[in-house]
């Protein structure tokens, strides 16, 4: 098996493994904060993401973009689907704070999912104004901490991709 030495000779399979895993909590974790926010039952909570794994139900929705909590090969869409999820959760939860800050990060790891649930989030805020002020200001001012690590994480990508070589005509 290829072992990766800056990764800490870890193999490849390894780390696909534990990026598999990661995928499959962020599901996990957006559905049960999802269904706790629904029904406010912790054992339900826990239970539903479990129920819905072993009766394969993640495959039922979903058109042309299907929705995948693990064992999928396209790591990145996956992860900004469960991600993306998680901060729709923690706003149905009233997690402000933490939503707001994830939101923020979100565009760094899907920009498409992130924007649209940046415009999405913003015009259900718009929706019922005054009754949801405050929680706006709570969470914008998390949303910009965590926009400008996606900024910071921007800028860094740039900077190390002009240090590449130019690639020949193909």
């Amino acid at each position: 098996e290829t072992h990766f030495g800056s990764i800490g000779g870890y193999t490849e399979r390894a780390l696909s493994i534990l990026i598999s895993g990661m995928m499959g909590a962020f599901f996990f974790l957006a559905f049960a904060i999802f269904v706790f926010a629904l029904c406010n039952d912790g054992f339900i909570a826990i239970a539903f993401p479990f129920l819905m794994h072993f009766y394969a139900l993640e495959t039922e929705f979903g058109v042309t973009y299907s929705i995948q909590l693990m064992g999928s090969m396209h790591s990145n869409g996956v992860l900004g689907q469960g991600f993306a999820f998680l901060v729709l959760a923690l706003f149905c939860a009233e997690r402000y704070k933490l939503g707001g800050f994830l939101l923020g990060i979100l565009p760094s790891m899907h920009a498409v999912i992130g924007s649209l649930l940046c415009l999405t989030l913003f015009i259900c805020f718009i929706w019922d104004f005054k009754r949801l002020w405050p929680s706006f200001v709570v969470a914008f001012k998390y949303f910009l901490l965590g926009l400008l690590l996606t900024v910071i994480s921007l800028l860094t990508f740039f900077n190390m991709t002009d240090q590449l070589p130019q690639a020949g005509p193909i």
